[in-house]
């Protein structure tokens, strides 16, 4: 049975990796002085041929070969409970019929002549601002038969971004939900808390539009009140209960001033009774204007094609999925990340060409484990901040279990880990069956890939998660400008003999590492690998920014290369490792080079980590952070300790202080009692967080100037809604360091150092 097999041999499992495939994973020629790297498999054909189908051109042809393949296609749970409910690809097929005939027949659209396709500007502009749902996919599909182009416009941004989006694309009609009526409302109006500040809004003032061209509000809800006998909507009969309290008042603002509002029912209904015929997409026409962050200013908006994401699809398929792989249509995907994000779209896409299945999420990513555990999805494409939970509370658990069971872990884990190192990684040994099992079931109990994006995640928690789950963890990098995928690991690639990695470029791309200024960034480490910025060239480059050609210009040099703002590296495998965003790395005052997010990422590794955000100083020395730590642990860590007494944990000095802002005024007085907020006081606990993260850091090699050398506790997580975390869920390092600016300088103050120049 060796290493533990259950019922069949390793290689009766999976096909192993040739070991010179994993020794050198990219092939590197010159031009012009400069390295160029390339992934090892072949690029695509002119056809886009892969084993999967050919002759496939753009996003028409992608539904078109899932749809061949038949079968159960976009699921959803009624009012986020239940068993997923199914819409089939053949369903599909006619609502995107009737949606994009809708369109023509409601809003006079008109779909670009075949002489206009791929010319700039003939596309119209179709916005959608809402969570995932079978509606989202829908509304694009109708944009794609039609030739339309979509533009997101993520519900998370920012008021003045999502005003910015509106006016400069000029849309006419914004697909959403009732939920986002208000955001509508004050974005539309400059009547939200971000444009009044604090100014007291004059109620008898008439409401006036800051947005010129929106007419139509398209509602997607499938529970609308319809007056009788049609789908117009009858505002007043709609239920004003959680989040959609006050939401006849916004219906009724919208209407007042001059905004038409229809149901998708309504659209529907248009097309069904005049549908009209397909005007297809050629590979140059424009697909998306897909917005990013504006972290530092207005956001910018990247013109994609359906080339862009056709060639990025066929590519990722062909790259990602092994040869003994069989992809049916009880495989299925969990989408949960944004599909306003171009990564979260092309996962669709494959999983689209391949003829699987896509399943939403209830809405509520706090739930999302009880939605995998009804959908059982195969694929699951998450961030590192979830995963860096999931690993932190199976330690956790393991933790807190008896010695007996510890040790029954700690040996089926180093079983498993062999069997890894051998070059095999799945689910079916004994120790899968007797100690795995509980965990995979979490998931699902049918996970075969989870790729991770948006950020790098540690090469200890891959390796854990592939050993516990048994199934496949690829790291994947890229850019709304690349069309998301950029790079991904190899599916046999299981080991780090040089760190984690986001693997090769895909066969659709080339790479190459553009030096930068010494001034920037000087390698830590004698290394004779190359560093620099990461830059790409290929069939997935965006065409540029809408209406910035500086911005433009500033991305995209003469000779095709989009330059990433990343800095990385080639390990010597020939693997890219990202080190971090260049304008984020700085130098402390002693000179060495520093990157917060890497930090950032391995603090993030305790179980009493929840959030972090590390900066530096102009003169300063030393790096100091705020945590927002995981209170639930925190209060059970001290409570396994016997350090949950409130009396044991605040010192005498602090006792007599004011600083604290309870009293203790019983000996029996316990952590669990106390609010976040006040548990954030307390000295000795930000003293045991401020000690786990520095024996972390050791861990994971940081060096003695990367590590913090003083930190405070706040309760307030950072989120999308307090403008901490951008849309793609990283922190808003600007907004951070603006709000805790004070906090930050007393920090450093308190370690005698100068404040006088700015926070890095």
């Amino acid at each position: 049975m060796g290493l533990g097999i259950l019922l069949k041999r390793n290689e009766d499992i999976q096909l192993k990796m040739e070991p010179e495939i994993l020794n050198e994973q990219m092939v590197k020629t010159e031009e012009n002085g400069q390295n160029i790297y390339r992934g090892k498999s072949l690029p695509l054909d002119d056809h886009n041929t892969t084993r999967y189908g050919s002759d496939t051109y753009t996003l028409y042809e992608i539904f078109e070969n899932g749809r061949k393949k038949g079968g159960d296609y976009l699921g959803y749970r009624k009012n986020g409970e239940g068993p997923y409910i199914f819409y089939t690809y053949e369903d599909i097929a006619q609502k995107m019929t009737h949606i994009g005939s809708g369109f023509i027949n409601l809003f006079g659209f008109k779909p670009p002549i075949p002489e206009e396709q791929g010319k700039d500007g003939v596309e119209p502009l179709v916005g959608i601002m809402m969570k995932n749902c079978p509606e989202w996919l829908m509304i694009l599909w109708g944009n794609v038969c039609y030739s339309f182009a979509t533009v997101p416009v993520y519900e998370t941004f920012c008021k003045k971004s999502a005003r910015y989006i509106l006016n400069t694309t000029e849309l006419s009609v914004l697909n959403t939900k009732l939920e986002f009526l208000k955001q509508i409302t004050e974005t539309i109006t400059c009547t939200g808390e971000e444009d009044l500040k604090n100014k007291k809004l004059d109620e008898n003032e008439p409401l006036t539009l800051k947005t010129k061209h929106l007419k139509y509000i398209v509602l997607c809800d499938d529970d609308l009140p319809y007056k009788e006998n049609t789908y117009d909507i009858d505002y007043e009969k709609i239920p004003e209960t959680g989040k959609l309290k006050n939401v006849r008042h916004y219906f009724k603002t919208l209407l007042n001033i001059g905004i038409e509002i229809i149901s998708l029912k309504k659209v529907e209904e248009a097309g069904k009774n005049n549908p009209i015929p397909h005007v297809p997409p050629v590979p140059e026409t424009l697909y998306m204007i897909c917005f990013t962050s504006g972290t530092t200013g207005n956001p910018k908006g990247a013109l994609l094609t359906h080339k862009n994401f056709t060639t990025n699809s066929c590519s990722a398929t062909n790259d990602l999925i092994p040869p003994f792989f069989e992809i049916t249509n009880k495989d299925c995907h969990i989408s949960y990340l944004p599909l306003s994000h171009t990564l979260e779209q092309i996962v669709c896409f494959v999983v689209t060409y391949l003829g699987c299945r896509i399943g939403f999420y209830s809405g509520n990513v706090m739930k999302i484990v009880d939605d995998i555990a009804i959908l059982q999805p195969s694929i699951f494409i998450t961030v590192p901040r979830l995963l860096t939970r999931v690993y932190a509370a199976i330690k956790s658990a393991v933790e807190k279990g008896s010695s007996l069971s510890r040790n029954l872990f700690d040996f089926a884990y180093n079983k498993k880990l062999n069997l890894l190192k051998s070059g095999y990684c799945h689910n079916q040994t004994i120790w899968d069956k007797l100690v795995f099992s509980k965990i995979q079931k979490k998931f699902g109990g049918n996970l075969r890939v989870i790729i991770v994006g948006s950020a790098p995640l540690d090469e200890e928690i891959i390796t854990f998660l592939r050993v516990t789950l048994g199934c496949f963890v690829l790291e994947g990098y890229g850019a709304t400008e690349t069309c998301a995928v950029a790079t991904l690991s190899l599916w046999g690639d299981y080991l780090y003999p040089y760190g984690s990695h986001v693997g090769v470029p895909l066969s659709c791309n080339e790479m190459k590492i553009d030096p930068v200024s010494e001034s920037e960034y000087i390698p830590n480490s004698k290394t004779d690998c190359e560093y620099g910025e990461i830059c790409f060239r290929g069939r997935t480059i965006m065409k540029g920014y809408y209406k910035n050609q500086e911005e433009t210009k500033k991305s995209i040099d003469n000779d095709g290369w989009f330059h990433t703002g990343d800095i990385g590296r080639i390990l010597p495998d020939r693997t890219v490792q990202i080190i971090g965003r260049k304008k984020f790395i700085f130098k402390l005052a002693q000179g060495e080079y520093v990157s917060p997010e890497h930090i950032e990422n391995i603090y993030c590794m305790s179980t009493l980590v929840e959030q972090c955000c590390i900066v530096g100083h102009t003169y300063a020395s030393c790096l100091v952070g705020i945590i927002v730590p995981d209170f639930d642990e925190l209060r059970k860590k001290l409570k396994r300790k016997s350090m949950d007494s409130v009396n044991d944990l605040v010192s005498t000095e602090e006792k007599q202080s004011s600083r604290l802002s309870f009293s203790i005024s019983s000996n029996s007085l316990n952590i669990s009692e106390l609010t976040n907020k006040e548990i954030c006081e307390i000295e000795k606990v930000k003293d045991i967080i401020l000690e786990d993260i520095i024996a972390i850091g050791k861990e994971q090699n940081l060096k003695g100037f990367e590590q913090v050398k003083n930190i405070t506790l706040i309760s307030d997580p950072f989120t999308n809604e307090n403008g901490l975390l951008t849309p793609s869920d990283k922190n808003c390092r600007p907004a951070i360091k603006k709000l805790y600016e004070d906090v930050y300088n007393k920090l450093f103050q308190q370690l005698g150092q100068n404040t006088k120049g700015n926070l890095l």
